[in-house]
């Protein structure tokens, strides 16, 4: 049982550091003195942690998971130019594993939609299986957000009906991404297809019924369809669910189509 297990920590340090292939020799010991640096680096972000993936990828400098980690404060805290240049540093090493990560950042942090729609087709291609979801959501779930951004709504829709249909084919109704059908309710309405965003607002709060950002959406479109009274309920609703801090939030930026008090209050006033 020990020599395997030295067999396989053998294995995994033989071919996590360079470019997916065998390494030995030298190139080895680095490799193996990288992982232990990184994992004895400690909390994220600390001096410690990036002292250690500092030294890390100067002793192996095709260490592709401590240039990524070395990477996250940075993003975090806003400094993009210098994230960027570590990033870029793991997907020349590691494209397949930090490509679609690099994407999902150009998306969510720097709204650079066309950078991300490109990183996103690239990663797509060198995929050869497995899949394709990075952050907790579909890849082309993402690629919508950039669509919408661009304000090409036919294709962010093209995009969230693959994300859903895939979810249901591969996993079932239940593993549809946390707000795809929110997205999509948004992405319908915007395309005037008000029966198709309240189906999907109904369906989004079939699977997360305390969100105000959902009964605002389906309370402004039943409005549009002239059905005033169940419009005003779910602004209301929105209005209490918001009231108890259950909406629609990130600590980095804000949502796409996330709704703020000034909205409840300015729809109210029309009802």
């Amino acid at each position: 049982m020990e020599k395997w297990l030295i067999f396989c920590l053998n294995i995994l340090f033989a071919t996590s550091c360079k470019d997916n292939r065998p390494i030995k020799g030298q190139e080895r010991i680095d490799c193996e003195r990288a992982e232990l640096l990184y994992e004895q680096k400690g909390g994220q972000g600390s001096n410690r942690s990036q002292s250690y993936l500092d030294s890390a990828i100067s002793i192996c400098p095709t260490f592709s998971k401590g240039y990524r980690e070395i990477s996250v404060p940075y993003l975090k805290r806003g400094d993009y130019s210098t994230w960027l240049q570590y990033l870029d540093k793991a997907i020349n090493h590691d494209p397949e594993s930090y490509l679609g990560i690099r994407a999902w950042c150009k998306t969510k942090f720097l709204h650079d939609y066309r950078g991300a729609l490109k990183d996103f087709k690239t990663w797509d291609t060198i995929l050869y299986s497995g899949s394709r979801t990075v952050a907790d959501n579909s890849m082309y779930s993402w690629m919508a957000l950039c669509y919408a951004g661009l304000a090409d709504m036919p294709s962010a829709l093209g995009c969230i009906d693959r994300s859903i249909k895939e979810a249901i084919r591969d996993f079932g109704s239940d593993w549809v991404g946390l707000y795809d059908y929110f997205y999509r309710g948004n992405i319908k309405r915007e395309l005037n297809d008000l029966e198709g965003a309240l189906t999907d607002f109904n369906s989004q709060i079939r699977l997360t019924d305390k969100v105000a950002d959902v009964y605002y959406y389906k309370g402004v479109v039943l409005l549009q369809l002239g059905r005033r009274q169940e419009a005003k309920a779910n602004i209301l609703k929105a209005k209490s669910l918001f009231s108890e801090g259950k909406h629609m939030h990130d600590p980095y930026i804000e949502i796409p189509w996330q709704i703020w008090k000034e909205d409840i209050d300015a729809e109210l006033l029309t009802l």
